[in-house]
């Protein structure tokens, strides 16, 4: 949905240089956290990485790097977050036959919002939702709303290949 702009070749390379690369780079960071905090600690961490860097200290000097961390840990759920409601307002402008997405990236930004302060009160309640509430929620759009767009799609697919029939009698 993001990536559909894609007019070049030199593009699609471009984004799978840039998977491949992403990818060798989370390898490194893990291997990295693994040696510097050891298979158990770095398992029993939900930020390891930020766990690694807080370590760091040499001599006075370069010291106190995790606040580093953080902000590209804060840049990233921006970034993803700004890609999922793209990617949503895409999906629904397509969905409702909209000329352009950009009039509902404003409301579906709100409504996010919106949906998640109701979802969380804090960030206690997440694993609750995880355990309790979201299997309920993955059903329904993970097999459900599929499904209906597949029949939706083949039944727009088998009208439009139908031949018109006129009542023209010669």
């Amino acid at each position: 949905m993001v990536f559909t702009g894609f007019k070049e070749k030199a593009a699609h390379n471009i984004y799978k240089m840039g998977i491949l690369l992403g990818g060798l780079l989370l390898l490194i960071i893990c291997i990295m956290n693994i040696l510097v905090l050891g298979p158990s600690i770095a398992g029993m961490y939900n930020y390891s990485t930020y766990a690694t860097f807080k370590r760091i200290n040499l001599g006075g000097l370069f010291e106190r790097v995790e606040i580093v961390i953080a902000l590209v840990f804060f840049i990233g759920v921006v970034t993803k977050v700004s890609i999922c409601l793209l990617a949503t307002c895409k999906g629904v402008s397509k969905l409702f036959n909209f000329n352009d997405y950009k009039v509902i990236v404003f409301p579906m930004g709100v409504s996010m919002v919106i949906l998640s302060i109701t979802f969380y009160d804090s960030l206690m309640d997440v694993p609750f939702f995880a355990l309790h509430l979201w299997p309920y929620y993955s059903f329904l759009f993970q097999v459900i709303l599929p499904i209906i767009i597949f029949i939706a799609s083949e039944l727009h697919i088998k009208l439009k290949n139908q031949p018109m029939k006129s009542n023209n009698k010669v």
